[in-house]
């Protein structure tokens, strides 16, 4: 077996030296944590495009994660701790099998999930070993969240050369991009095969980042896990508004004001949409708009959703009843109420959960996934969908079935505490799924021997992959219900 790469001692980037260390039971897997890929956006740099990483002298230690950004809560394998987080957040980690650094593997960078509010890229379950094994390099990242991520302001649009606030997560996400176009080839991956893939929040990114002309070239294939352009044309007016009278809260009248104030102060002031915005720059249009004019980024796209995405976000629903799901629905479907409920039919209070899940499920991912991947036929590349069926077995699984996020263990395969001793058959589902994501990272086509083939999605014959207990192609996803959502 090959000395991994940090057997030849440290690795020189662009700001200096580091040294990680090897890691898993054959030792065959080189990391490097906690590599700072931007400036700290701290002190006048809050809410400031980031800069570039001022160089250290002699070798910085790459065997820690960084900081996350601040947040109400930050889990790290179960432990919940506020040290962990800082502004100063913005840090990469880095997997690679490599042995040399010129061998020129793919690439592929996780963006995390987690509402644009909460997340980070150390979370245990995105550790990067298994991966890796596959062949590829894999980064994860951090990202400005919540209140200093997504926060728009006049006067933060009035110091702009572009004209733009808010959106700086996203802005951190093509810095880190552009940090692996420069600094990737020296832990053996290569920067004109870079994958982009995320979960949630994380998705919902990869899409965006497929619209904005700041990460055009910065990466070649995409791979969006329960997350399309939902929630994310609001304007840069409406997004200024908001966070104006949340500037009021919190006393500040200026910018040196809005600066000296701290995570807790804004988060006494109450919540706001921490979605990404139209701000005109990173976001120069409706994302909406701009893929159905065939203005996205021309890249090959795996897309899909989960079977029972709704189950983790209808926990506390107030909708209990028959009467409260009817009026639900009429309220939100006005004179297609009764089509919906025929699509959704509920006959006693006993049924409502179940609806609402079927119904939410649909609504917020199955028919996003759909258009997002019609929307791409305007593109070259071909996209692929998948439907992501099989319920873990855990404590989630038990309660929410094939849950929001189930699929990312199967993914990363990394099935770790909570798991017990998962079935043969999750074992395999997720060999299955690590083949696929690397195989499409690599080639941009998920297909591979002794897998079951993966069509490509046309509109005409809305094929699709099942990833469940059998991994099978089928057709007309939900054809029925989407159809009718759809208009």
């Amino acid at each position: 077996m090959n000395s991994p790469l940090t057997s030849q001692g440290p690795v020189r980037i662009d700001s200096g030296l580091i040294k990680g260390a090897a890691t898993g039971t054959d030792k065959s897997i080189s990391v490097y944590k906690g590599i700072p890929y931007s400036a700290p956006p701290i002190g006048e740099m809050r809410w400031r495009p980031p800069e570039s990483v001022t160089p250290w002298k002699g070798v910085r230690s790459a065997t820690e994660y960084g900081p996350s950004a601040p947040q109400a809560i930050s889990s790290f394998g179960g432990i919940t701790e506020r040290t962990w987080q800082s502004e100063d957040c913005l840090y990469l980690n880095i997997w690679t099998p490599a042995a040399e650094p010129d061998e020129k593997l793919p690439v592929m960078v996780w963006l995390h999930g987690g509402a644009f509010s909460i997340g980070s890229g150390s979370n245990p379950q995105y550790a990067g070993m298994n991966l890796a094994r596959k062949g590829v390099v894999l980064v994860t990242i951090n990202y400005r969240l919540n209140y200093f991520g997504p926060f728009a302001h006049p006067l933060l649009t009035g110091e702009s050369e572009h004209h733009a606030s808010g959106n700086y997560g996203l802005m951190d996400q093509v810095a880190a991009l552009r940090w692996v176009q420069r600094n990737i080839c020296r832990f053996g991956g290569d920067p004109d095969c870079v994958t982009i893939f995320g979960e949630s929040a994380g998705s919902r990114s990869v899409t965006l980042l497929m619209v904005s002309p700041l990460a055009e070239g910065l990466f070649h294939r995409g791979i969006c896990q329960s997350g399309a352009t939902r929630d994310v044309s609001q304007s840069r007016e409406e997004r200024e508004e908001a966070c104006r009278k949340l500037a009021e809260k919190v006393g500040a009248e200026t910018l040196q004001d809005l600066r000296a104030k701290t995570w807790d102060e804004f988060a006494s002031a109450g919540p706001f949409n921490t979605n990404p915005l139209v701000d005109g720059w990173v976001i120069p249009g409706d994302p909406r708009d701009l893929y159905a004019q065939g203005k996205q980024h021309d890249v090959p796209l795996i897309i899909g959703s989960n079977l029972d995405e709704a189950t983790l976000f209808i926990l506390e629903s107030p909708i209990k009843t028959v009467e409260d799901y009817k009026r639900f629905i009429n309220r939100r479907y006005k004179e297609n109420a009764d089509r919906v409920l025929g699509l959704y039919p509920v006959k006693n209070d006993g049924d409502v959960h179940e609806a609402l899940n079927r119904h939410a499920t649909d609504a917020m991912f199955t028919l996003h996934a759909r258009k997002q991947a019609r929307w791409m036929e305007k593109a070259a590349a071909k996209t692929y969908l998948y439907h992501f069926t099989r319920i873990p077995p855990t404590s989630g699984g038990e309660h929410l079935r094939a849950h929001h996020g189930a699929e990312i263990a199967y993914a990363f395969g990394n099935m770790g505490p909570g798991w017990g001793d998962a079935a043969e058959v999750d074992r395999a589902l997720s060999d299955a799924m690590m083949t696929y994501w690397t195989q499409f990272a690599a080639t941009g086509d998920p297909n591979a021997d002794g897998l079951p083939d993966w069509p490509a999605y046309e509109t005409e014959t809305d094929q699709y992959l099942e990833l469940g207990e059998e991994i099978k192609a089928g057709s007309n996803l939900r054809k029925k219900e989407l159809d009718v959502l759809d208009k």
